[in-house]
């Protein structure tokens, strides 16, 4: 993932919602490989537990999400499929 400077704190998500970005746009027939290049992490790197995304680069992920599938409602439609089950987070976790 993208090395932060320790002394700037920043915003994450789970790396999980990379995941379920990666397999959304492979519904517009988007690779994995197409999505994430340049980003300097592959799909299994997100799949590992207790990854984080810092939020720009998250942000970063789904813009290129609507541009490569010319979709913009692409973090939307993520977003209403994803559940916390799949990004590894519950109610009891903090």
């Amino acid at each position: 993932m993208a090395k932060q400077d320790p002394s700037r704190q920043t915003h994450h998500l789970t790396a999980a919602y990379g995941v379920h970005v990666v397999d959304l746009v492979a519904r517009w027939g988007v690779s994995a490989e197409d999505l994430l290049d340049g980003f300097g992490f592959s799909r299994d790197d997100l799949a590992t537990p207790d990854r984080s995304l810092p939020l720009d680069v998250a942000v970063a992920l789904f813009e290129r999400a609507r541009a490569l599938t010319g979709e913009p409602r692409s973090a939307s439609i993520s977003a209403s499929r994803c559940r916390p089950r799949r990004t590894g987070w519950s109610a009891s976790r903090r």
